[in-house]
């Protein structure tokens, strides 16, 4: 250092940053409490595929339940067609 005296506002200056840029980044990005509990995913739907499989059994109960011809003409139709539910300003 060629200024000795100034040393103190250096480490002043640099606590100052030091500081500022910890509080910035907690701002962004607050901790969470170490005993806090889980957040639920919103993005997996555990149900989906027991509603799924509930509806294919309901379906097959009906299918079994119709003449064998038009029980092969509705398999048919619901095989090669996807079944959309409409709804007022929804495509499709």
């Amino acid at each position: 250092m060629t200024q000795p005296e100034a040393f103190g506002a250096f480490v002043s200056a640099v606590c100052n940053n030091v500081l500022l840029e910890s509080l910035n980044k907690e701002s962004k990005h607050p901790q969470i409490p170490e005993n806090a509990p889980e957040p639920a995913d919103e993005r997996v739907d555990l149900d989906a595929s027991l509603i799924t499989e509930q509806r294919k059994r309901v379906v097959a109960r009906i299918l079994d339940s119709l003449p064998p011809r038009i029980a092969r003409c509705c398999a048919w139709c619901l095989s090669r067609r996807p079944i959309a539910r409409k709804f007022p300003g929804a495509s499709a």
